[in-house]
């Protein structure tokens, strides 16, 4: 069997796109699940509240980031070191830090923090939400 060959997105329009069909498709992923079982860990991995609260930390910075002028980003951060890697090397790259033991760090989920979980999923689902429309935007 062949892993299919991913062609990601290079225009603006098809990174939108890509995204709005990503978020949906996410979203309805994790609607699958009954409360119970999107807080419960799957054995040492994350449930899938933490997996959607990880995602939420991780994309908030760039949503916020996408959102702020060239010209400040610049001043922030300096000009890039070089020219731009290409979806399959960062894939890589990637991949490599994972089995080198990456972690998530700052980007990990927090403990639990509410006892109403019908509520705190909701609190979880439209945050993400809102995340996605801000980086769509």
């Amino acid at each position: 069997m062949s892993v299919p060959t991913i062609v990601p997105p290079r225009t603006r329009d098809e990174i939108v796109a890509a995204l709005a069909k990503l978020h949906a498709e996410s979203e309805a992923y994790w609607n699958t699940f009954e409360t119970d079982a999107f807080f419960r860990s799957f054995g040492p991995s994350w449930s899938p509240a933490e997996n959607v609260r990880h995602l939420n930390k991780a994309t908030r910075p760039v949503a916020l980031a996408m959102s702020l002028p060239r010209i400040v980003l610049r001043l922030k951060f300096g000009k890039g070191a070089g020219t731009s890697i290409s979806f399959e090397q960062l894939t890589v790259r990637y991949d490599d830090r994972l089995a080198a033991g990456g972690q998530a760090g700052r980007y990990a989920p927090g403990p639990r923090a509410a006892s109403d979980l019908e509520r705190w999923r909701g609190d979880i689902m439209r945050e993400s939400a809102d995340i996605q429309s801000k980086l769509i935007a």
